[in-house]
């Protein structure tokens, strides 16, 4: 799969892009992100957004928690055994790292 439009933010830790036809059937108009955290796999979502500053900041909503990436990583069992509350702050303080 290639991307277009490609940049990064958040020093390299989230990379915001879009998808093109090439190597696959469909191109995307669509923004989607690719989130590093360390010592976990690289979570990709689409924002399901087209305008640029809106995909920005729905990928710092993520990145941030706001939304299902807890849920991402407790269903891969990742995460598990402690509260949400704990479990935030573990994620922010390795994005902070």
């Amino acid at each position: 799969m290639a991307y277009r439009d490609k940049y990064e933010i958040r020093q390299g830790r989230i990379q915001l892009y879009r998808r093109t036809a090439e190597g696959g059937k469909h191109q995307s108009d669509a923004w989607y992100c690719a989130l590093k955290i360390a010592g976990q796999k690289t979570i990709r979502k689409s924002l399901q957004t087209v305008i640029r500053e809106d995909a920005e900041r729905k990928a710092e909503n993520i990145w941030l928690g706001s939304t299902p990436l807890l849920r991402t990583l407790l269903k891969r069992g990742t995460l598990c055994q402690r509260s949400v509350h704990v479990q935030k702050q573990e994620i922010q303080s390795r994005i902070q790292t």
